[in-house]
């Protein structure tokens, strides 16, 4: 059989007998050169347009697998693109989900959480001894009753264990002012209940007015608390008194202190989430005044109300040592940490007047922060409880 006699059946028949051909090159690239090549048709010969034919059928053929794994590719690309992008966005509604359930179980523990104290209670005194330390504020507007709780020394000698902890406050970091150790020699005189205090001839508390009262005002906090000290004396250089200007104090009488009674409000301080009471200067005649004067601020002295609106004291009864608080509110009392703050600087200010219960009546609350109504509360034994480090 001749070159130039190929029978079309031949053709089919020999096509079907070559071996498949996988070209895995780009079609567009193979078409532009094959269109090339048969456009050249001057340059070949006679036989070349069969054969051109012939191969312009045996590239499409070859090509026809890789043009629908082409377009297959393009799909797949296309699905899986949409998948992921679907996948993004389930994944980031679900992050978000979490996020938000994340914050509301936050949001949730911090409700739930209960108000924490901040008195010293009688049940918290079993084989501990109560120091309680005046502290000037940063900017010695307030004195501070700072009180330490440490192991009961079997020998009663809390004393010395007052003066051993003085190094060991930590004021700046409570946000309060440097004060401690003093800059003199402490003693104490058990039987005639007398402290002494002998300065050193470089102190700088009379320097002025301001500077002589707060130091008198940490000396009687520290020491008005307890039972055991009735007196305060002073001296400078071993010599009697301390000079202030042109006056000179010998001592202090704390049993007076003890009588003047001032209620106490909050004082907030920087880095601090919760407040700290503090008497306030003013002097009140009766229960009554107190919870008058701690609903509202002491904007000169950086000291916040007590009792705030949301407490409704609606009236007092006083019966000896009890004292009952009927609150008005209408519906449950807010279960805040400021309600708390309420009612330890309700209990502090009753224990000044020498008070030793307090019961707040509601009908529709059981709790009141994190003390019970209706029914009688004891009065703590010194407020601001804080730890050493």
């Amino acid at each position: 059989m001749s070159k130039m006699d190929w029978k079309d059946k031949q053709l089919e028949d020999l096509l079907r007998e070559m071996p498949k051909i996988n070209d895995n090159q780009n079609p567009e690239d193979l078409y532009q050169a094959i269109s090339l090549k048969l456009n050249k048709k001057k340059r070949v010969g006679k036989f070349i347009p069969a054969l051109a034919s012939a191969a312009a059928i045996i590239l499409f053929i070859s090509l026809i697998p890789n043009l629908f794994q082409y377009e297959d590719q393009v799909k797949q690309d296309s699905f899986q693109e949409t998948k992921r992008e679907d996948m993004n966005t389930e994944e980031q509604a679900n992050n978000k989900l979490v996020d938000e359930n994340s914050s509301q179980e936050q949001f949730d523990t911090m409700m739930q959480t209960e108000p924490t104290r901040i008195s010293v209670y009688k049940e918290e005194l079993n084989g501990k001894e109560l120091l309680t330390y005046g502290i000037p504020d940063r900017h010695g507007l307030n004195v501070v009753p700072i009180s330490i709780l440490v192991d009961k020394d079997d020998s009663n000698r809390w004393f010395e264990q007052f003066v051993d902890n003085m190094p060991k406050l930590t004021e700046e970091a409570w946000g309060l002012s440097e004060y401690y150790p003093l800059n003199g020699n402490l003693s104490f005189d058990s039987v005639e209940k007398k402290v002494h205090i002998n300065l050193l001839p470089n102190h700088s508390y009379g320097k002025d007015l301001t500077a002589e009262l707060i130091f008198q005002n940490a000396i009687i906090t520290s020491f008005r608390q307890r039972d055991d000290v009735n007196t305060i004396t002073f001296s400078t250089d071993n010599k009697p008194g301390i000079v202030v200007g042109n006056n000179t104090i010998d001592q202090i009488n704390v049993n007076e202190k003890r009588a003047v009674r001032k209620p106490y409000l909050l004082l907030y301080v920087e880095n601090r989430s919760q407040p700290m009471l503090v008497q306030v200067q003013e002097i009140v005649a009766t229960f009554d005044d107190a919870l008058t004067l701690m609903k509202d601020d002491e904007p000169k002295l950086g000291l916040t109300a007590s009792i705030p609106n949301e407490l409704v004291i609606e009236k007092v009864s006083i019966m000896k040592e009890h004292v009952t608080v009927e609150l008005g509110n209408p519906t449950e009392i807010p279960q805040t940490e400021i309600i708390n703050f309420a009612v330890e600087a309700i209990l502090l200010s009753a224990k000044e007047f020498g008070y030793t219960t307090v019961e707040f009546k509601h009908d529709k609350t059981s709790t009141i922060g994190q003390f019970p109504t209706n029914q009688p509360i004891e009065v703590p034994i010194a407020p601001n409880k804080f730890v050493l480090n």
